[in-house]
């Protein structure tokens, strides 16, 4: 087991507390220990971190990271408040935009159960659709994000691309971060590929009709904008060649084995060093790793 696990996925919230809510229904907990609840990062004078992304995130967000115990699949919330918070770029799928899959024992009362914590009892949620081939059903939940609930065996995401974006995106992943990216069939006929030996399952869907998010990117201050995680990344490789890549750049620098980076077509992703990888004793070493800086 690693420091950090590879599942792990971001989602910014119009509010913190009752996304949490719709989650710890279903059995998600909180895990950020030794923070207060909320963390709260301002764009001030002694706050390096709410400097360095508030042209990303605002000038105050709070956040707040959530964890199914047991199948390690975390899910980092970030509440962007007015005036920094925008509407969503449009009602379909976003550059950069996550399908999130959660494992759950029962998906219909899983399903009612997040509804019923819903602090508008789900009224804006779509139905539940079925996906076979996930052995689950996707919907849109909170904020617009669309989320599957699954009875398969593990968590996974896929983020969305344009094929504009994704002719961007592909040697991003390939040739800067060094991730193996393979093309697969989903039986579907959609553009789909997978990246390999990650730790984890995280794939990339290329579609015409995904929006372009507002530039300049990255724009993460609208509803269900989402990041994602990459680890055991070989810093010493991967960070030179970051920094002289054309539409990418750091959030937050490299420090401590953890990076926080975009992307060239309005993606956001946690990055970590290979030395953050290995086995640990204990969930605290987690907490240490994630430390407020």
């Amino acid at each position: 087991m690693s420091i950090v696990p590879q599942t792990h996925h971001g989602m910014c919230v119009a509010d913190l507390a009752a996304t949490k809510a719709v989650l710890r229904a279903i059995g998600f907990s909180g895990t950020q220990e030794n923070a207060p609840e909320p963390l709260v990062f301002e764009n001030r004078d002694g706050d390096p971190v709410g400097q360095q992304t508030a042209l990303t995130l605002g000038d105050w967000y709070a956040t707040h990271f959530i964890e199914q115990p047991g199948r390690r699949h975390q899910i980092d919330l970030i509440e962007v408040v007015p005036p920094s918070i925008q509407p969503r770029p449009s009602a379909a799928v976003c550059e950069g935009d996550l399908l999130i899959a959660i494992v759950v024992d029962d998906i219909g009362s899983a399903f009612a159960a997040m509804q019923a914590a819903a602090t508008d009892h789900g009224a804006r949620w779509s139905p539940l659709v079925e996906v076979p081939a996930e052995q689950g059903a996707r919907f849109v939940g909170p904020d617009g994000q669309a989320l599957l609930l699954t009875e398969g065996p593990a968590p996974f995401a896929v983020v969305h691309h344009s094929p504009d974006g994704w002719a961007r995106s592909k040697p991003f992943y390939a040739e800067v971060l060094g991730m193996s990216v393979e093309q697969i069939d989903d039986g579907a006929g959609v553009d789909r590929y997978r990246f390999i030996g990650i730790g984890g399952r995280l794939e990339v869907e290329v579609r015409p009709d995904v929006v372009e998010a507002p530039r300049p990117w990255p724009n993460k201050r609208y509803p269900a904008a989402n990041h994602f995680r990459f680890i055991g990344l070989d810093f010493a490789e991967v960070l030179p060649r970051l920094e002289v890549t054309a539409g990418a750049g750091y959030l937050l620098p490299a420090e401590g084995g953890f990076a926080f980076v975009h992307g060239p077509a309005n993606q956001t992703v946690e990055l970590f060093d290979v030395a953050l990888s290995g086995p640990v004793d204990g969930p605290s070493q987690v907490s240490a790793a994630l430390a407020p800086r």
